[in-house]
């Protein structure tokens, strides 16, 4: 009697109901993440308009494409063709959007630095700094800090330990200058910051759940049918 191959063997015996293979996700599900509407980004100036035309660029893509891939009458590489157009389009809008809320940011930092540090006469801003290496913080220089520019000045634009201050009581200092002389600035400075990260989140989220896609659907069927076969010839 020939004996039978392995794998022939595990074919012909005798065996139970087959389990129920786990069910394969469809590479045609897309889901477009809710933190990722336009409606999320906070504010109205600059920087938040400009975020939220990126962020609507990109959800109306991204909307598009799910919808589209939902469709099973479409052919996976035509599919992947529109959706990489609709996805380069909406992500040169991020682009664009990023980069004119990096120039906001930058004129946003240095009209803070401006306000909080205006020129002070060199001897003057010495004095002011021994003053208060002499006296200590403890003893009132919050309410200098606040209650007039040059101190500040003077204090945030030299090491802290001439003023008596080390590293992170200097930086404390610094927040409250700007509380008091740059309120305004630093809003809108915290808005655009706000308005840069959420571009860039949704920005990298797209490309790390779509691209993948994009690249599945542009290989036909028969394409990967051909490498399974190809694998089985050796």
């Amino acid at each position: 009697m020939t004996e039978k191959a392995p794998i022939d063997a595990a074919l012909a015996a005798p065996r139970g109901r087959p389990a129920r293979p786990p069910r394969r996700e469809s590479n045609r599900n897309i889901v477009v993440p809710i933190d990722h509407h336009p409606g999320t980004v906070r504010g109205d100036g600059p920087s938040a308009q400009s975020a939220r035309a990126a962020m609507t660029a990109m959800h109306d893509a991204w909307t598009r494409i799910a919808e589209a891939a939902a469709d099973e009458g479409i052919d996976p590489p035509r599919l992947a063709k529109a959706a990489q157009s609709a996805m380069e389009r909406a992500l040169t809008a991020a682009d664009r959007a990023t980069s004119a809320i990096d120039g906001r940011v930058k004129e946003l930092e240095t009209a803070i630095a401006a306000a909080v540090q205006p020129r002070v006469d060199p001897t003057l801003a010495a004095e002011v700094r021994a003053y208060w290496r002499e006296k200590g913080w403890a003893n009132g220089m919050v309410e200098a800090m606040r209650e007039d520019v040059r101190t500040a000045s003077a204090i945030l634009s030299a090491p802290g330990y001439l003023s008596g201050l080390d590293a992170e009581r200097l930086d404390t200092m610094r927040r409250i200058a700007v509380d008091a002389h740059a309120r305004e600035h630093q809003a809108a400075l915290d808005e655009a910051l706000h308005a840069r990260r959420k571009v860039e989140t949704a920005s990298g989220r797209m490309i790390e759940l779509v691209a993948p896609r994009l690249r599945e659907w542009a290989e036909p069927e028969s394409e990967r049918l051909a490498k399974l076969e190809a694998l089985g010839r050796g």
